[in-house]
Parts: C-alpha cells; structure tokens; sequence
C-alpha cells in the first residue's frame, strides 16, 4: 500500500520543485505560492495536488487518490470531490486555464505543462503560458432561424451536462428534433466555445471511411488522406472546442471510433452528436429526445390552455409565420389539438403540417391526416432534403435497416397502440422471421428509435409512433402481407381474449385495458371489405366483456350492433346471438335509455335462452328486463317479472345469483307496500354479495345495489331515518369501491334525495357532483339528465329555485324523449316544490296533479300519500276553504297509513295542527301528531322531527 502523502518516506521521494503556470509547490515544505504568495490549502488538498502532480498527463484513479489522501481510513467518494474543487478554485481553474480535469468513469488528471521548480522563472517574470487556441476557420453551425419550442428546459439541461459529461448523444426517430435541439444546445454554449463551434453534417456520408474526411474538413484541418485521426487529435488536444456531429446512424462505426478517441485524448473538447441510435461506447451520455407534449384528448380547452402545450405553440408559431392572419381561437383549438396528437408530436410533422395550413385550412388539414404523406410533402426551402417530406425523412431511417429488420417494421405496423413481446412474435414470425432472430430484429428498431419499449408498468411494452406506423403500413400494403398479417393480429386477439375468459370466468377484463387500440383495430379489419366475419363475430362478442368492464357502453352498442346487423344466418338463434343482444341491449339502455329497441333484444335473448336451456342466461336476462321496466316506470310489468325470476330460481340455485328477492323488494316498494319492501330486501341484503361477481356486472345490473337502494328510501319512510343514512351511505362506499360507473350513478340517484329528506344539503350536494363526474366520463346521458334534475332541486332547498326549475323542466322532457321514466314522479314533486318556492302556486298545482296521474296510470303509489299532501298544500294557497284544505288532508294522511309511511304522516299531521281556522281539524292534528311522534325511535336531528317537537311543545 503507498502511505499517504505527508509522510516523511512520501516527502523524501518527491521532487524537491514544481512549476506550473505562475505555480511553484515544495513538496519537501508542503508549500504552495502563486507569484511569489503562499495560496491556503488543507493538508488533504495539498496531498492530492501533490500526487496529480507527479503523475501529471496521466489519469489517476479515484481509488488511487483516496488511498494516497486518506490511507486506509474508508471515506466516500464525495469526499474526494469536495477537495478536488477546493483545490480547482484554489488554482483558478478555468476554460481559459485548466489544470485538473476530470475523466468520467477513470479519475482525474493534471493537465497543465509542469516543469522543475529549479527551471522555472521568479513568478513576477515568468510569462504565462496562453491557452491553446481552438483551430481557426471551424465550419460553424448553420443559423437557426426560429425559436426553438417546448425544449427549453432540455436543452439547459444538455448543455450543463454536455460541460461535465463531454460526450452526449441525442438520440430520437427522425423528424423528432434532434437537430434543432443540438443547435440550441450550441447556441447556449456559444461564450463558453467563443469561435469553437464545429457542424458536421454526416448526412451525405455513404461510407464509414469518410467520416473522419468530414470532421477534419469542419475543422479546417488539411486532408492528407482517408485517415485523419492523428491531425484531428492533434488539433484537438489542448483546445476548447464543441463539436457537433449531425446524422450519425448510417455511419455509426466511424463516428464511435472517432468520438471515443476524441473523448479520450483531447480533454477539453466536447462531442454532441444526433442520431436516430446510440453510439454504444462507454463515455457516451445518451440522452433520449422524447416528442413534444401535445393536448391530452378530452376536455374543453380554451386557445390559451391549448397553446401552453409546446406541440401547439410550434404549429400556431409556424402556421402564422405561413398563413397571413392565422391565429388560434376557442373555436379551433380542439382541432389543433387533434392535429398535434395524430402527428405524435414529432417536430417536422407538426411544421410540415402548419405550412399548409393556406392550402387546406385547419378543418382540412385535420381530415386529410389520413393521407398525411401525401399532405405533408413540403417544407422549407432551406431543410435538409430529407427533412422537407416526411416521407423522405422516414425512407431515411428504412433505408438504413437490414431485410430482415424492414419485414419486423411492417408487420408490427399492425399493433395499434402498445403490445407485448408475446403479441408481437404470435404476428410477425414465421419461417422467415423464427422467434430467436426475431428478438434481436426488435431490438434493433428500438435502437434505432423506430419502436420505443415502455417498461414503466413492469412488463415491457412495445409500440410505434403512428406517423411511424403509417409509413409501415404503406410499405406493408406495398409487399402485399397487410390481409394476411391482419387476419393473424386479430386471431391473436380472439384468441387471447376466448382464452382468458374460458380459463378466469370470474376474473375482470381490465388487464386489457393496454391493448385496447389493437383490439378496436382488429373489430375494425374484421368488418370491413377486406375482413373476414367469422372472425370478427367471436371477437365482438369477447370484446364487449371488455368493454363493459372498461365502461365503454357506447362503443359496446356499436360492435354488437354491427354484428347483429351482419349476423350471418347460419348463426341465427344460437347462444352467440343471444349473447350478442345481451351485450347490445343493455349497454344501449345505459347510454340512451328504454328504447324499443332494448325490449325487442332483451325478450329475443331471453327467448333463445330458454330454446337453448341456458338457465343461467335467462336469469341474467330477467335481471336486465326487470331493470328495463323499472327504469321506463312500467310498474305492472316489474312484478310479472319478478315472478318469472322466482318461478326460475324456485327448485335450482345458481352460482353467483342472489335469486328474486331484490325484484320482488323493489316491486313492492314502487307498489307502496313497504312492509312487504323491508321483508324482501332485508332478506335480499342477506344474501347478496358485498363483492360483486364479474358476470353480474357485465350485464349491467348489480341486484345489491338496487336492493339497498329500495331499502333505503323505504326505511326513511316508515321513519328510520337514522338506518336510511346509514344504509345510503354504506351504498355509495360500497359502489365507489367497485369503480364501476353505471352502478355508481344508480347508488347516487336514488340516494341523494335522501339527503335531501333528512335535511343533509352538503351530503346531497357532494352526491350530486359526484353523479355529475361519473356520467360525464361514462356516457350515461339517462343519469346525467337526472342528476342535472337533482341539481335544480339542491338549488330549490338553497333558496334559489328560479335557477332550479329551468334544470327540472329540461331533465323531465328529456328523460321522457328516452322513455327514462323511473324517478319521473320524484323529479315532478321536486319541480312543483320549486314552483311552490318561487310563488306559482298554479303551476306547482298542475305539476302534482300530472304526477298524481301518472301515478295511478303506472300503480307506482309509494308517492302518493306526498302528493296527496301536496295537492291539498298547493289548492289552500288557491282558493282557501278550510274544510276542502281539511279534506285533501285526511285523504293523504289516509293513503299514508294504507302504505306505512310514518314519515309522512308525521309531515300530514303538522299540516293539520296547522290549520288554525279549524279548531277540530286542529285538535285533531296535535292528538295525531303525538301519537305519530312517539313512534318514532331515531331521527331527532332531522328536520320533520325537529319541527314536529316545536309544533308539540307550543
């Protein structure tokens, strides 16, 4: 082990003086003067500037240092650090002056001329020796005419480590920006290179042997013959110069022998270079330029929102600069947006795309992406050629790859989206491609930045830009393997997808969810012309399992939609149809309400399903129609139901069904039967599963959650008020926990007027934007246009119903529009309470006697005793005949009773202890009103009770 320096065996060994510079150090002394004056330096510092000394020109490694500096004590590298820029400042070290550099991954090296102190000159007449010059005459970059977008922070970030690391490579697919960036970076770095800035445009290169031609000539070095290294590094051996190395990927061998010799023996010169892969050598940085970011999809956004995404900015900027009078408006936005993301946020896309904004319009520009090689083939005149068409730009990267690596490109063009390494060798091998060679194919374009890997989620993903994609899939179409690499890319899917299901029945589709786009792709190759049905109706019907699990509804109804128009008749009345209506019809209930058209499927459905024996599906089926005729108020229709599903289920039990008791529950309730409700939904409550099997999902109907639902309303009626909160509240947590939105929203409708009820505004209002979220993502417009309906009657309760009833008025029209009928008569009380509120007694009037109608017309009676109430409430303000006003009572204080709606007779009975101009009515108010009030067990916080207490105690 060498001691450390400062021992009396190191001082004896060192040389007795060293100059430097205006430097003189004494080792024997462990003295260290600038011109004549001792320069302060710790003992430790002292020792390492000792040891870089002696081993001047050479690279002594960090290991070597903290051994000599600290012996066998174990210190951490930032140690060494810490003394090595003390002693840099110490020694003024500069880019005009440099002693001590540091060699990324090796050490650090004492780079100035050291001579022996006996030689040296007295510091005051010693001249300094210059710092040497970069060579004269560099071929400069070319200028940058606009602003560079959306990379600031990038290229700050590339110049600071340009400075430390000396070599980086700025790696991305073509039309990405390299280019651009590394003449920022240059930019940035121009006083720190004053006159020291070389350009080598590699691009016209065809052959390896040139490159080092072209580097010497950029730096105005003499040709001599085909091997300049030893002139290049001459020139470059002391002086300060960046390099830039434009285009390497078709030269990648010359420049990496080139650079790496650079980095190695020419200590003050850096090398940026740009290519479409990595240079693979060891001092190399790279650093991966990703796409400018672009507006998500979704959401309305203003021009201003639009604009701060530097994708956007650079369209607006280059579309202004070529279209007179250009600007980006509210209007447009969205469709520059759109016209960012389909061309990826690539760079030369997006410019290219804004030149011909005169000739197409913004609109235009947006529909003819499609053909965007054909649309986007001109830029400025003043691009290199290959960067004035996309297309070129991509021939550029094709070109360069091998046979084998072009068929891999094409037919990964088929994967829209992200897919696995097991997706992509089940389409693209064969017995040109065998799976071992193609591995390293895929490697290779990732390399070469024509296929990006994601490995952020743990299991890599695999994916093409989509500018990318369709150039490869031009090129596929060209050889002629678009149709039969199409049909293998959606059987991969079907097969998956059939696979799954048949091995995990009770397992959700969301592990899907990333291969979406391919599976979209795939439905869509098997309905066109060129598909093939006996593909494509499998796979509609496996793929609407995933998309219910992924709430797309709307894009459930097209699929199966279109398979049932293109049912072949061989597969008429077999269980693929049955399944095919199932998953149209109640997605399609969902999304657009009781149509015709979902009864006519449902009961095909179910009819097919009893021809084929399938027991399991009709029950499923019942579940659906039963929700059919809820949702559309066809109150008679849901017992006939019920019945159906309880005659079923009677003598068999199916796995994952809760039999017919939540059926037979709600029907009661709507039926105003609410001791018959709390038997059958108490009973269903019990049974029910708090963790719902996928397969009951799927069909859209969750029987807990309309159980509890029911429940719920119906223990606040009989005056449970307590257990109605807390039933409603247990609802909700549990729907939110699933995460599905169709089952959310139906928990959030029912439950929120219950707040309202019990007098918790802030709860109602929480469940109201909380609706209001979930529909709007999911496509519900049913439940939207009803929690639009809630949110007139919140604003009602907050003192404002003048804003609430416009809300009511245009919700009710709408649901009945859809034949959403439901919660009609619910949402008709709220709108009378509003007029009511807003002193149109007449109109709040009408309003209820059309609910008490429609009522009667559908034998939903749960209603009846408050609309009752109502009736006489709104025709005292009108004509104020006490006996008529005390006869309205008595009929709903007589309906309330029928039902076992305590709640209700509590708010009749106040009405008539009320009725100040009828001593008898009144009396008989109060008496009822005690009575009813002391049957109540919980509650006492709510606003009925509260109020009846005051009425009792006055």
């Amino acid at each position: 082990m060498r001691q450390p320096l400062g021992t009396k065996e190191a001082r004896a060994a060192a040389p007795e003086r060293i100059g430097f510079g205006p430097f003189r150090l004494d080792p024997a002394t462990r003295r260290l003067t600038r011109e004549g004056k001792a320069v302060p330096l710790g003992n430790r510092a002292l020792g390492l500037l000792l040891l870089l000394v002696e081993r001047a020109g050479e690279v002594v490694g960090k290991e070597e240092l903290l051994e000599r500096a600290w012996g066998s004590v174990h210190v951490e590298e930032e140690n060494l650090r810490v003394h090595i820029h003390a002693l840099r400042k110490a020694l003024g070290d500069s880019e005009a002056q440099r002693y001590i550099v540091n060699i990324p991954g090796r050490g650090y090296s004492f780079v100035a001329p050291v001579g022996p102190g006996a030689a040296a000159l007295p510091a005051a007449e010693a001249p300094r020796p210059a710092p040497a010059a970069p060579p004269s005459g560099l071929r400069p970059p070319p200028q940058q005419r606009t602003a560079v977008l959306g990379r600031e922070k990038q290229v700050s970030e590339l110049a600071e480590a340009l400075l430390r690391d000396r070599l980086i490579s700025v790696v991305g697919p073509g039309g990405i920006g390299k280019t651009t960036t590394a003449l920022a970076v240059a930019g940035a770095l121009a006083d720190r290179f004053p006159g020291a800035v070389a350009f080598v445009d590699l691009a016209p290169l065809r052959e390896e042997r040139m490159v080092q031609s072209a580097v010497a000539t950029a730096l105005n070095l003499p040709i001599r013959s085909e091997d300049e290294a030893g002139n290049i590094l001459a020139a470059l051996q002391d002086a300060p110069v960046l390099l830039i190395l434009d285009n390497c990927e078709h030269v990648l061998d010359g420049v990496a022998t080139l650079a790496e010799a650079i980095h190695e023996r020419a200590p003050r010169a850096c090398i940026l270079a740009t290519t479409r892969e990595p240079l693979c050598i060891p001092a190399e940085r790279v650093h991966r330029l990703p796409p400018l970011p672009c507006p998500p999809e979704g959401g309305d956004r203003t021009a201003e929102e639009v604009a701060a995404y530097p994708a956007a900015a650079l369209f607006v900027e280059r579309a202004a600069a070529g279209a007179a009078g250009f600007a980006m408006t509210d209007e447009n936005a969205p469709v520059v947006a759109e016209i960012c993301r389909r061309l990826d946020g690539l760079a030369l896309a997006i410019e290219l795309a804004a030149g011909r904004i005169d000739s197409f319009g913004v609109k235009g520009l947006a529909a003819g992406l499609d053909q965007r090689f054909q649309m986007l083939s001109r830029g400025r005149r003043t691009a290199l050629p290959r960067q004035q068409t996309l297309r070129l730009a991509l021939d550029w990267s094709y070109d360069l790859l091998t046979e084998e690596e072009k068929v891999v490109l094409r037919r990964l063009s088929l994967f829209a989206g992200s897919f696995t390494l097991d997706a992509a060798e089940a389409v693209v091998c064969g017995d040109d491609i065998p799976p071992d060679d193609f591995t390293d194919h895929l490697a290779r374009l990732v390399l070469a930045s024509l296929v990006s890997a994601d490995t952020a989620s743990g299991t890599v993903r695999y994916a093409l830009l989509e500018t990318t994609r369709v150039y490869a899939l031009e090129r596929l179409a060209e050889h002629g393997e678009r149709g039969a690499f199409a049909r293998r890319h959606a059987l991969h899917f079907l097969n998956v997808l059939q696979r799954f299901v048949r091995e995990r029945p009770a397992e959700t589709l969301l592990p899907f969810r990333p291969d979406l786009d391919n599976i979209r792709a795939a439905l869509t190759w098997a309905f066109s012309g060129e598909g093939d049905l006996s593909i494509g109706m499998p796979l509609s019907v496996a793929a609407a399992f995933l998309f219910i699990d992924l709430s797309l509804l709307a894009e459930c109804v097209r699929w199966t939609g279109l398979a049932l128009e293109r049912l072949p008749d061989e597969e008429r009345g077999t269980a693929r149809e049955m399944e095919l209506r199932t998953g149209f019809a109640m997605p399609l209930l969902f999304t657009r309400g009781n149509l015709e058209e979902v009864r006519l499927a449902l009961e095909r459905a179910l009819g097919l399903a009893e021809e084929l024996g399938a027991v399991a599906h009709q029950a499923r089926i019942l579940d659906g129609l039963f929700t059919y005729h809820l949702r559309g108020g066809h109150f008679r229709a849901m017992f006939d139901t019920a019945r159906r599903a309880e005659a079923l289920t009677r003598s068999i039990t199916l796995p994952n069904y809760g039999g017919s008791d939540w059926m037979m529950g709600v029907s009661h309730y709507f039926a105003g039967n609410l001791p018959e409700t709390r038997r059958y939904l108490v009973r269903a409550m019990a049974t029910l599963p708090r963790k719902r099997p996928v397969d009951v999902l799927r069909i859209g109907v969750d029987q807990r959650v309309n159980a509890a639902n029911a429940l719920a309303r119906a223990l606040w009626m009989q005056g449970m008020a307590d257990q109605a909160r807390e039933v409603a509240a247990r609802n909700v947590e549990e729907t939110e926990a699933l995460g599905d939105p169709v089952t959310l929203a139906v928990a959030l409708m029912w439950t929120l007027p219950i707040a309202l009820w019990t007098g918790e505004l802030e709860v109602a209002e929480r469940r109201l934007a909380r609706l209001e979220e979930c529909t709007a993502r999911g496509g519900l417009s049913p439940s939207r246009l009803v929690g639009q309906a809630h949110r007139g009657a919140v604003l009602m309760r907050r003192g404002r119903p003048e804003e609430g009833i416009p809300l009511l008025e245009e919700s009710l029209s709408a649901l009945r529009g859809i034949n959403s009928r439901l919660l009609e008569v619910v949402l008709m009380i709220h709108l009378s309470e509003a007029y009511a509120a807003a002193g149109r007694h007449g109109e709040a009037l009408a309003e209820v006697e059309g609910a008490i109608l429609r009522s009667h017309e559908t034998a939903e009676l749960v209603n009846l005793p408050h609309l009752l109430h109502l009736r006489a409430l709104y025709s005292w303000h009108g004509h104020g005949d006490p006996a008529r006003f005390a006869a309205g009572l008595e009929e709903a204080l007589a309906c309330a009773r029928g039902n076992g709606a305590l709640a209700y007779e509590l708010r009749i009975l106040m009405s008539m202890a009320g009725l100040r101009e009828d001593d008898a009515v009144r009396a008989r108010g109060l008496e009822g009103l005690r009575e009813a009030y002391g049957r109540f067990e919980e509650g006492f916080d709510t606003p009925d009770l509260r109020e009846a207490g005051r009425v009792l105690e006055g």
